[in-house]
């Protein structure tokens, strides 16, 4: 069995700055497993504190080797994490993992350029069939990675609250599906039909990553329905 759906999402930064967001997200719903692709663009000046973290012999020259211990590091701590949110497949609790994070833009030796991350999450332990189905999680999933780096970034090369403020989000997902899937309702949002295409609206937060733990969010969730359509 093939992509049951897809979600994508976009976001912006509006509390503290102007600059849209560029924060998408692209959600895989397969007969096994879930597959979450999100790549999220930081803006204010995250970028040259997480090179600062990255340098660990300040020789201002990154190896591949120094890429990859601080993402790996970064990973472990995000996984350690993921296991306090919330993710069921018809109240059936299911583990998220943050299985590869990367950065395009980490190079850019720039104080104004953004940070780039692109990130691969999957939640696996099921198996699909004909039937109706409630996937809800909360969304607070996409913040972890956010929230571990600028905790390094405040810890380790003395990255600010103020610096921090600019990170602030304001994100929308919009879910889309086809083939042997049938979107039934959703929450919070909304659904709008467009030929074959079924959309789902919701907006579901505007904090600051170091806030995610202490604001209270919705589950995100909605009902589809696998099998041939009528």
């Amino acid at each position: 069995m093939g992509a049951l759906a897809t979600l994508q999402a976009h976001g912006y930064i509006f509390k503290y700055a102007r600059e849209e967001m560029q924060d998408d997200i692209r959600i895989q719903v397969m007969n096994n497993r879930i597959q979450i692709s999100y790549q999220s663009v930081y803006m204010g000046q995250i970028a040259p504190h997480v090179r600062l973290m990255i340098d660990s012999n300040q020789d201002t020259y990154f190896s591949a080797e120094e890429i990859q211990s601080f993402f790996n590091q970064v990973r472990e701590r995000v996984n350690q994490q993921l296991r306090g949110f919330r993710v069921q497949l018809n109240q059936s609790p299911l583990t998220v993992q943050l299985v590869q994070i990367d950065s395009p833009t980490l190079l850019v030796d720039s104080l104004l350029a953004p940070l780039t991350l692109e990130m691969n999450f999957r939640v696996e332990g099921f198996d699909l069939t004909d039937g109706l189905y409630e996937l809800r999680f909360d969304p607070r999933i996409f913040f972890v990675v956010g929230s571990e780096i600028v905790q390094l970034a405040k810890a380790l090369v003395e990255f600010t609250d103020d610096q921090e403020k600019a990170i602030a989000r304001y994100v929308q997902i919009r879910v889309t599906g086809n083939g042997a899937i049938r979107f039934l309702n959703t929450y919070p949002g909304r659904l709008r039909h467009s030929g074959k295409m079924v959309y789902i609206f919701g907006v579901f937060y505007d904090k600051t990553v170091l806030q995610i733990q202490e604001g209270q969010f919705p589950d995100f969730r909605f009902q589809f329905l696998v099998g041939e359509m009528e």
